[in-house]
């Protein structure tokens, strides 16, 4: 299973938030039910007094999910890198590159 939708699903029962989430995130209905009846195989979430709540399994692996992803939280942005140069050397940047306005 996806692990990506499978944090949104265990956020979304923890919280009593919305399939939405879901569907925005690129799932279809089909596939969240699927990824639903995984998860109670998994015994990560259970069907008590008509509604669905995390189980303890289901707590510590939202944990660990939230650890794994927090590196993806961030991204760097390499486009606006430029390689290293020389501590000695001067930078002169191009007419077109300065922003006098």
């Amino acid at each position: 299973m996806n692990e990506r939708y499978l944090q949104i699903l265990l956020q979304l029962v923890k919280n009593r938030g919305n399939i939405l989430r879901l569907v925005n995130a690129g799932l279809e209905h089909i596939k969240i039910a699927e990824l639903i009846a995984w998860a109670g195989k998994e015994n990560l979430i259970i069907k008590k007094n008509n509604s669905i709540q995390i189980t303890p399994k289901g707590k510590e692996r939202l944990k660990e999910l939230n650890r794994i992803n927090k590196s993806n939280w961030i991204k760097p942005e390499d486009k606006s890198r430029i390689e290293q140069i020389d501590i000695n050397a001067i930078f002169v940047p191009r007419k077109d590159e300065l922003d006098l306005d």
